[in-house]
């Protein structure tokens, strides 16, 4: 079996938009059997820090020590390319 790329998904911000983008990526493959579906591996954390009172109110915590664990995590785990939806 030819090896394929792992893609690592940084989710749960929120989740809606984390599931969406897992489904447009099912929709957009062309599979013919489940193992041609793309390998992704997502890491689901709703507790990550709020960027909107962050970056935008500049009244929270900073989410980026929370994000880059997760993307260690999920690099650690295989994933070769990273995605971070938003419905934003």
């Amino acid at each position: 079996m030819q090896q394929r790329p792992v893609i690592g998904i940084l989710g749960g911000m929120g989740p809606e938009a984390t599931v969406d983008l897992m489904a447009r990526v099912i929709a957009a493959t062309p599979a013919a059997d489940d193992a041609d579906h793309v390998h992704l591996l997502v890491d689901q954390n709703p507790q990550v820090p709020s960027r909107i009172k962050a970056v935008i109110e500049g009244t929270g915590e900073s989410p980026a020590p929370v994000l880059a664990a997760m993307a260690r995590g999920l690099e650690a785990a295989g994933s070769v390319a990273l995605a971070m939806p938003c419905n934003t």
